[in-house]
C-alpha cells in the first residue's frame, strides 16, 4: 500500500512539474513580461475566475467538515462492509478529514491564483501604464569618479 501511495504521489508531482509555468503552456513565452496587453487581460480574467472557483471549493470543504462534525451519522442494515467495519465515529472522522483536505486544496489554489493575479497586475502597471501615471521609486546613484554611492528617489510622470 505504501508503494502505491508513493508511486501515485511521485507520478502526480512529475506530471505537474513537467508542464512548466502557466504562461509557457498557454502562450509559449519564457517570461510573463513578454505577453501582450490582450494576453495579460485574458490571463487576468481567467485567473480571477479560477480564484472564484478555488474559493467555492474551499467553502465546500468547510461544509463537508462541518457536516462530518455536527450532523448525525447512523449505520443502518444496508450499509457497506467498510462502513460497518469503521463505525459511526470513524465515518464522521473520515468526513472531517476529507473536508479539511478539500479546504486545504482550495486554499492552496487560491493562494496560487492570488500570486498570479498580483504578478499580472504588476506587469500591466509596469509596461502598460495609463496616461497621467506618477511613479516614485528608490534609486542608488553611483558616482564612478569619486567611488561614492548616494541613495535617492526617482520620480517618473507618464503623459
Amino acid at each position: 500500500m505504501k508503494k502505491i501511495i508513493f508511486s501515485t504521489c511521485l507520478f502526480l508531482f512529475l506530471s505537474i512539474n513537467s508542464n512548466g509555468q502557466w504562461y509557457v503552456k498557454k502562450y509559449n513565452v519564457a517570461n510573463v513580461d513578454f505577453l501582450s496587453r490582450e494576453q495579460l487581460d485574458e490571463s487576468l480574467k481567467t485567473s480571477k475566475n479560477e480564484l472564484l472557483y478555488s474559493g467555492i471549493i474551499s467553502v465546500a470543504g468547510v461544509g463537508v467538515f462541518l457536516a462530518g462534525r455536527y450532523l448525525p451519522y447512523e449505520i443502518d442494515d444496508e450499509s457497506s462492509f467498510i462502513e460497518q467495519l469503521i463505525g459511526e465515529k470513524g465515518m464522521k472522522n473520515i468526513l472531517m478529514v476529507t473536508g479539511a483536505g478539500i479546504f486545504t486544496g482550495g486554499a492552496i489554489a487560491g493562494i496560487v491564483y492570488l500570486g498570479r493575479i498580483g504578478r499580472i497586475k504588476s506587469v500591466i502597471n509596469e509596461y502598460y501604464t495609463f496616461n497621467g501615471t506618477l511613479k516614485i521609486s528608490p534609486v542608488i546613484i553611483v558616482n564612478t569618479f569619486n567611488k561614492s554611492v548616494v541613495p535617492g528617489f526617482t520620480m517618473t510622470y507618464d503623459f
